[in-house]
């Protein structure tokens, strides 16, 4: 048997959860799966994940079944169109733990031409059991186009257990032209957490990563899990946990 709350106690509460935990709810009994479906529960879940919605009038065209059905048709749609992202990452690994500048910076083009949301970041990339290189991807364009706050960028790396997750980044700097040549300075490195990057989205490897391609040509930038060279030693954490569970 469920427990009475009146409904604006009820709502008031589930609008505080993860829709992860509203669902699990939901599935519990039936009278759990009635109050976990009221349309302005989902309303405002949806026009919190997605604020666009917010310059919306009115709610879903009366094609629609409701705020639930168009939470859970745009959920699927964002995760069709970020899935294929994530496999060309995922894929490049499969026989090296660095992953290809070029490849970076494409996916992260096509990340931006998706306009996905801090929420839509954080439930469909920044996910355990993907590559700590995706979670860098994923940060990054959090950090370089939607600019979101950095108490929001921390807690969803927390929150999705990847935060200590750590990422080695090499580059030759370029100091100075000489006579028509680029003259480099000795190969620089730098090892960093999620955490640390998403808590100054000035970090010095972003700015490593936001250099022009033309300058990467000269410039080489290697990505990796850890540095080679020490693959025979310490092995750097790589945070990886178990997956967290889908929604809706």
């Amino acid at each position: 048997m469920g427990i009475w709350l009146p409904d604006v106690i009820f709502l008031d509460i589930a609008s505080r959860l993860q829709e992860a935990d509203v669902c699990g709810l939901g599935s519990s009994d039936r009278f759990w799966r009635g109050r976990c479906s009221y349309d302005s529960l989902w309303e405002s879940f949806a026009r919190k994940r997605w604020p666009s919605l917010s310059s919306c009038q009115g709610g879903p065209s009366p094609t629609d079944k409701g705020w639930r059905e168009l939470y859970v048709k745009r959920h699927n749609d964002m995760k069709e169109a970020v899935l294929p992202l994530v496999h060309r990452v995922e894929e490049s690994l499969l026989n090296s733990q660095s992953l290809e500048i070029g490849l970076y910076r494409e996916v992260l083009g096509e990340l931006k031409s998706l306009e996905l949301s801090l929420l839509d970041v954080k439930m469909l990339m920044f996910k355990p059991k993907y590559s700590i290189l995706l979670h860098l991807v994923a940060l990054h364009y959090c950090c370089m186009f939607l600019q979101a706050p950095v108490k929001e960028m921390v807690r969803a790396v927390e929150d999705s257990q990847i935060s200590e997750g750590q990422v080695w980044v090499q580059w030759s700097p370029i100091s100075r032209l000489l006579v028509g040549f680029h003259l480099t300075e000795e190969p620089r490195s730098l090892l960093v957490s999620l955490r640390e990057i998403a808590s100054s989205c000035g970090h010095g490897i972003l700015r490593v990563l936001n250099r022009r391609v033309v300058l990467l040509k000269v410039m080489p930038v290697q990505i990796s899990l850890s540095n080679p060279a020490a693959c025979h030693g310490r092995q750097i954490s790589t945070g990886q946990n178990q997956d967290s569970n889908d929604c809706p």
